[in-house]
């Protein structure tokens, strides 16, 4: 699996301040993006399947990922909604993780702070 496949790798990274920052910084940010991941991957399955049964005369947006019917009823308008901030969650704690690693890599601990 792809979470297998990056704590192998991780494991033979000899770079001491990225060996400091692997439990707090780069754990953390490489779960994000695996979680995300899967979620674009059910979402992108899901499209697929409701592009399907419409192409083949279904009725179409019955679940999660479908674009033109994901207003049909209240109950997927507001699947889709969660959905979608779970997704911009998900992506802000990405990106401030991702900031919080280049932060600590430009200026490792015990270096003076330039703005200082």
């Amino acid at each position: 699996s792809l979470r297998e496949r990056l704590s192998t790798a991780a494991a033979t990274i000899d770079h001491a301040p990225l060996k400091l920052l692997m439990v707090t910084v780069v754990g953390p940010l490489v779960e994000v993006v695996i979680v995300g991941a899967m979620e674009a991957a059910v979402t992108a399955a899901g499209a697929a399947a409701v592009e399907a049964a419409a192409a083949s005369g279904g009725s179409g947006g019955a679940g999660l990922g479908c674009s033109g019917d994901v207003f049909r009823t209240v109950e997927t308008a507001a699947a889709a909604v969660a959905a979608s901030r779970k997704d911009r969650g998900l992506r802000g704690k990405a990106w401030a993780l991702l900031g919080l690693l280049r932060l600590h890599l430009l200026l490792p601990e015990g270096t003076p702070d330039p703005a200082a």
